[in-house]
């Protein structure tokens, strides 16, 4: 297991309602994203407002999926993606929907940070 996901006993990823309610009852949280680049991005607590401002201003309604770290750490890679940044988890496998420990609007998640 990497250093870094020793750190981060969740992470989260961003989406819209709609992608949500796609895979709301599937057993598996595997994106579009992940058919077409190999991985799922995802991000710590601490990146998320930084991810949310830089791919989702203006995008309306968003919600935070919160995951269980250590239920994905054998599909995670920490990556460099942003210069100057400290890497950001990849998901390299679909999420099983028993690690998605809870979806919360996105307003309501910044409030309580």
């Amino acid at each position: 297991m990497h250093t870094e996901m020793m750190a981060w006993k969740r992470l989260y990823r961003i989406l819209g309602p709609e992608e949500w309610r796609r895979v709301e009852g599937a057993e598996w949280f595997a994106p579009a994203e992940l058919a077409a680049g190999g991985f799922i991005h995802l991000c710590t607590a601490d990146q998320l407002g930084f991810v949310a401002a830089r791919h989702f201003a203006g995008a309306g309604r968003l919600l935070v999926m919160e995951i269980d770290a250590e239920a994905i750490a054998g599909d995670v890679q920490w990556e460099e993606s942003e210069v100057g940044l400290p890497p950001f988890p990849h998901c390299y496998g679909p999420i099983p929907r028993t690690a998605i420990v809870s979806i919360t609007e996105l307003s309501e998640f910044a409030q309580a940070g």
